[in-house]
């Protein structure tokens, strides 16, 4: 049995939503978590995954509360995820994480202006 990370990070403010080291990468984990951090933080603007099959919900969430022409849900190569590949090379050679004294009420985690809605699902 292995183990699997599963992260989130801000991109602006680099707040880490959540790091979670779980033995399954199954829709439902991953989801979880999310739906955990839209809680506590509000839904994103935008978030960016990569193609991996475990986001297909996260996706689709997004998409739907904030609009499939808007760029709510970004998927790529997870090279080009530069904040959460930071991350991992940081937990890897063991260095700190700092996740205090930041503050997520002004990230781009939050909800916007414009939105009219800011329950997760």
């Amino acid at each position: 049995m292995g183990f699997v990370t599963h992260g989130c990070v801000d991109g602006y403010f680099r707040l880490i939503p959540y790091l979670k080291c779980e033995t399954l990468c199954h829709v439902s984990v991953v989801l979880e978590h999310f739906v955990a951090a839209t809680q506590k933080y509000g839904i994103p603007s935008r978030i960016r995954t990569d193609y991996g099959s475990e986001n297909i919900r996260i996706e689709l969430r997004m998409n739907l509360l904030r609009g499939y022409a808007r760029g709510s849900h970004i998927s790529g190569e997870s090279v080009h995820n530069v904040r959460i590949e930071r991350l991992w090379r940081d937990v890897v050679t063991r260095r700190p994480v700092r996740n205090t004294g930041l503050n997520p009420s002004t990230s781009e985690w939050k909800v916007s202006e414009n939105s009219t809605s800011t329950q997760p699902f």
